[in-house]
Formats: structure tokens, C-alpha cells, sequence
């Protein structure tokens, strides 16, 4: 009799620490598939930076010259004169051939 008490607390033990492993694997699932969602829209948004990257790189050249000229000259005008220049810069870099973005600003060039 004591044979059997002993197999069916072994038993019981065995089964608890089963119980207790499923439970762990399942939690351990659950973080798995946050993480992996959590990678995928991480992903998708270094796509988007990657391709507004080379955009940029693209421009890069313009971008700093118009924004030099800002610092430089335009500081002490009204922004309507401001505006008017740096569309005027814009559109004489690109009869130069240097590419530029479309509507600079010194915030975008050189607030990151």
C-alpha cells in the first residue's frame, strides 16, 4: 500500500511539474509572438526611414547650401522675404543641377 501512495505522489509531482513547464512554455510563447509583431512593425518603419534616407542623401548638397545661405543672410528679414529666397535658391540649384528639397527648412536640415 505504501508502494502505491509513494508511485501516486511521484505521479502527482511528475504532473504538477509538467503543468507548471506547459505553463511556462505557453508564457514564453505569448512574448515570443509579441516580440516577433513588435519586429515587424519596427521593421516596416526602418523601411520608410531607409528609403526618406537616400531622399535625403539625394538632396543632401542643396539642403546644407540653402540652409548656410539662411543662417548667413536671411536671419533678419520678415518671413515672407525669407520664404521667397530659399524658393528662389531652390529653383537656381536646380537650374545648376544640384538637387535640393522641394520645401527646405533649416528645422528639417539641421534639427536632427
Amino acid at each position: 500500500m505504501k508502494r502505491l501512495i509513494d508511485e501516486l505522489n511521484e505521479a502527482k509531482e511528475l504532473e504538477k511539474n509538467l503543468r507548471d513547464k506547459k505553463e511556462d512554455c505557453e508564457n514564453k510563447l505569448q512574448l515570443a509572438e509579441l516580440l516577433i509583431g513588435s519586429l515587424k512593425n519596427e521593421r516596416e518603419s526602418w523601411e520608410k526611414q531607409l528609403v526618406k534616407s537616400k531622399e535625403d542623401l539625394v538632396n543632401l548638397e542643396g539642403d546644407i547650401l540653402i540652409s548656410s545661405g539662411i543662417i548667413a543672410y536671411l536671419g533678419v528679414f520678415i518671413r515672407d522675404y525669407r520664404d521667397e529666397c530659399i524658393k528662389n535658391w531652390g529653383s537656381m540649384l536646380r537650374e545648376l543641377g544640384i538637387n535640393s528639397t522641394e520645401n527646405v527648412s533649416l528645422n528639417s536640415v539641421l534639427g536632427n
